[in-house]
């Protein structure tokens, strides 16, 4: 190369021209011109460590919308076969007919805490709707404790206890089927769920009204809306710990778990398949 003072050729090499003394650096080559393995080698590298940070931060992040999601509809724990069966079409047969439902037991309907919705009413409701029998018993005061006034909810467990405590005879019947009904939000502590709607074990449950009412979520008012939510939750438990009916795939059933009440039809659909792609 020349050096660029004196204009001499020179060697390949950084320091000052052996001719005139003027000092020059070597110019450097371009990456892509030059180097194109190690530009190739380079866009590799990095994209490798975008593709791992994905593969170790992605899962976290979606799991994180989930449980968000989830905190908003109660779908913790749904099994991986469920969801897929519930996104295939179905087939619904008639609305099932009071004889075609067996009743178990004795049923009974206790309310419990704070109460937006008349229990009186909704026993007369299913009484016409099943013809079925329901006894209201006494409304029953929750015990300090029961609730965590910092998180301003009750403990679903807790509920369920203060029912039984309050008709232990009842609860110790194995014909008696007991759901509690309240108005307090509600959350299973032994489950860490953020809230729940619900809460059963056997023939025993406890259901929230809480949620179901659309002022809950800032939203416009709307009792029939609450009033639709609250049957459809109800109708479940006695669907299920009454007519001893199991639970339903078909994610537009009321005996659909997780169930989140949406306003929509309480009737429970007689015949329901589940339509497999050929």
């Amino acid at each position: 190369m020349q050096c660029s003072n004196c204009h001499i050729e020179r060697p390949n090499q950084a320091g000052p021209c052996s001719n005139c003394g003027f000092a020059m650096d070597m110019p450097q080559p371009s990456l892509g011109r030059r180097n194109p393995l190690r530009l190739i080698l380079l866009c590799f590298l990095f994209l490798s460590i975008v593709v791992l940070i994905a593969e170790r931060v992605g899962p976290e992040l979606y799991r994180q919308v989930q449980a968000n999601r989830h905190s908003q509809e109660r779908s913790k724990g749904t099994p991986a076969s469920t969801v897929r069966l519930s996104r295939l079409p179905v087939e619904h047969g008639g609305v099932a007919k009071p004889e075609e439902l067996h009743g178990h037991g004795k049923l009974y309907f206790v309310p419990i805490g704070h109460q937006a919705l008349s229990v009186q009413s909704l026993a007369d409701y299913y009484n016409q709707k099943f013809r079925i029998e329901i006894t209201v018993l006494p409304q029953v005061n929750l015990k300090h404790g029961a609730c965590v006034p910092e998180r301003d909810q009750c403990i679903a467990e807790e509920i369920i206890a203060a029912m039984t405590n309050a008709y232990p005879e009842i609860a110790r019947n194995p014909e008696s089927v007991m759901i509690a009904l309240t108005d307090e939000d509600i959350f299973p502590q032994e489950m860490g769920w953020d809230f729940t709607y619900s809460l059963h074990a056997g023939r025993i449950g406890v259901i929230s009204t809480r949620r179901m009412d659309p002022t809950f979520w800032r939203q416009a008012p709307d009792e029939g809306f609450r009033l639709a939510s609250v049957k459809q939750m109800l109708t479940k438990y006695i669907a299920m710990q009454y007519f001893h009916l199991p639970e339903s795939l078909d994610p537009t059933s009321v005996l659909f778990s997780p169930l989140t009440p949406d306003g929509g039809s309480d009737n429970i659909m007689n015949l329901t398949y589940i339509l497999r792609p050929r």
